[in-house]
């Protein structure tokens, strides 16, 4: 029997939402609709790895680059 390790780091849908500026429902709003990428950590549970949240926040300053 393996065990499963979450990818590391990861954040968890708080830890995003904190990190974002924005609420925990948006995050998970965001990773349901495909804008920001996580995986199931658990029947209910959501997390994102560092890797996409850092993906997501560059995204966002070219976007909102002149």
């Amino acid at each position: 029997m393996s065990i499963r390790q979450l990818p590391d780091p990861a954040y968890s849908t708080k830890e995003a939402a904190h990190v974002l500026g924005i609420s925990q429902d948006t995050v998970l709003s965001m990773i349901h609709d495909g804008r920001l990428r996580g995986f199931r950590a658990g029947s209910k549970l959501f997390r994102v790895q560092a890797v996409d949240l850092e993906a997501y926040i560059e995204r966002q300053a070219l976007i909102a680059a002149p």
